[in-house]
């Protein structure tokens, strides 16, 4: 399955692109316990198993996407950090009498 048609994807009527990480969680949580069921057909666990690949690939999307926006975090956090200290150790070279 290419990635358009990942994104393109329904889970419940509603486009996968647009599910959060709880709810595609629920959803393969959801699914798992429909592959434990010993009555289910193989076409059924096939498709079960493709939906479930699809929602993994979406969650691992958004995980990525949260460690990018934490990584912006905190390389601005340090950025302002250490200009911080720059600014404060030019001042108190301002104050130190030459």
């Amino acid at each position: 399955m290419s990635e358009g048609q990942v994104e393109a994807r329904l889970v419940d009527g509603v486009p996968l692109a647009a599910l959060s990480f709880e709810e595609t969680y629920r959803h393969l949580a959801r699914i798992v316990d429909d592959l434990d069921a010993p009555d289910i057909s193989l076409e059924r666990s096939l498709a079960l198993y493709e939906l479930g690949d699809a929602l993994a690939q979406h969650a691992e999307s958004l995980l990525n996407s949260a460690e990018l926006r934490i990584r912006r975090i905190e390389t601005l956090e340090r950025g302002s950090s250490s200009q911080g200290r720059a600014a404060n150790a030019n001042a108190e070279s301002d104050r130190t009498p030459n």
